[in-house]
């Protein structure tokens, strides 16, 4: 061993010059009620794309006055939303392959013989209907019913004026 000092040593025997802690700022009341609505507004939005109705979700996290509040006062929240109900409207339409694929219910076997069950066919296709008119008003460029219109009008218009006295209008000797 020789007499000099190595670096390693050098450190391992100084002191450590303290580390000045940096002062945490507590969140206010006023930040926490935001994260919080953030976070519940985030939870409402997932229930949405799950095929919930917002006046089902928001009774759980929040009134509807102020869910609708948040929306109106963020353009980011509004774009979510509307990114949610989009997936709303998917989540729906996919119920709707799901109920028409499921005829687990449609026939059951009694004494032997297969029996068609007319109630369960019509809840099947009422549920169906249902879902449709719904994805009809809540995305109808997508799923309402196209309708096309003919603006080419033929023919002769004739205006007809009833004076009430038996005139024709298409008298013209007076």
């Amino acid at each position: 061993m020789s007499g000099k000092i190595s670096e390693r040593d050098k450190m391992a025997t100084s002191k450590a010059k303290p580390v000045k802690k940096k002062a945490v700022k507590k969140p206010t009341a006023a930040a926490l009620k935001k994260q919080k609505y953030d976070r519940d507004f985030e939870s409402i939005c997932k229930e949405i794309e799950n095929g919930i109705a917002v006046r089902k979700v928001c009774p759980a996290y929040m009134s509807l006055e102020k869910f609708y509040q948040l929306i109106a006062e963020s353009p980011e929240k509004t774009k979510r939303y509307a990114c949610a109900c989009e997936a709303r409207a998917e989540t729906i339409f996919e119920d709707i392959i799901e109920i028409a694929d499921t005829s687990n219910a449609d026939v059951f076997i009694i004494n032997g013989k297969m029996v068609v069950d007319g109630e369960a066919i019509q809840r099947s296709k009422l549920k169906i209907d249902a879902r449709k008119w719904m994805l009809a008003r809540l995305a109808p460029k997508k799923y309402g019913d196209k309708i096309e219109v003919d603006a080419n009008l033929t023919g002769q218009v004739t205006n007809i004026i009833s004076l009430g006295s038996g005139i024709n209008p298409d008298d013209t000797t007076t």
